[in-house]
């Protein structure tokens, strides 16, 4: 009987390191692999993101679950319902489902970044267009600066675009508001260019 005591310990302790970390790391490098390659190709913020910065993204949210989060969780919840199964066990089992959470979460926030990015795009195509328009109609004078433009958006959906003219210091600029169809175009008495109204910075205030 001690035998077989022996015997049932050892098992039991063997099956315990088995299932410790059994989904955990392999879910974890797989993810963090496809999570990356999400994020460079969808960035959840912004227009790109380097192949570096998504896996550095992704592998240290990964890692927050895997070395934070889920030992937290596992405690409270073998806690709270009085769980029987190993501590290891437990852990493991948050992990996995935390981890596809954090995919979840990046699936998301790609997905609404680039309906925010195309949008955006939509918007940029739209004042091109527009100024273009305006031009060969009104000014073709300026008709050799429009692959030069100086574009500030200072509102969502409100453009400052000025196209470059002979005297560099007094271009052509108009506001354009793209959140109507055709977009509005208001020719701006102010010829200074974007630098000096608004200031150096970002073009995408």
């Amino acid at each position: 009987m001690r035998v077989d005591a022996i015997d049932t310990g050892a098992w039991r302790r063997r099956m315990r390191w088995r299932l410790r970390g059994a989904w955990t790391w392999p879910l974890f490098v797989a993810l963090t692999a496809i999570e990356a390659l999400l994020i460079h190709l969808y960035p959840i913020a912004g227009d790109r993101t380097s192949p570096v910065a998504a896996l550095l993204i992704a592998g240290f949210a990964n890692w927050l679950v895997v070395a934070v989060a889920a030992p937290l969780w596992a405690r409270w919840r073998r806690h709270r319902a009085a769980q029987t199964a190993p501590l290891d066990v437990v852990t493991d089992r948050a992990a996995v489902t935390l981890l596809l959470a954090v995919g979840v979460l990046f699936v998301t926030l790609a997905a609404l970044n680039h309906a925010s990015v195309a949008a955006s795009e939509r918007d940029d195509d739209a004042m091109r267009a527009a100024v273009v328009r305006t031009v060969h109609a009104h000014f073709r004078a300026y008709s050799g600066g429009l692959n030069r433009l100086d574009i500030d958006r200072p509102a969502p959906h409100l453009y400052r675009t000025c196209v470059p003219g002979l005297d560099p210091r007094r271009p052509l600029c108009m506001y354009v508001k793209t959140d109507q169809s055709p977009p509005n175009v208001h020719i701006d008495p102010d010829r200074r260019p974007n630098a000096l109204v608004f200031g150096p910075g970002p073009a995408d205030r």
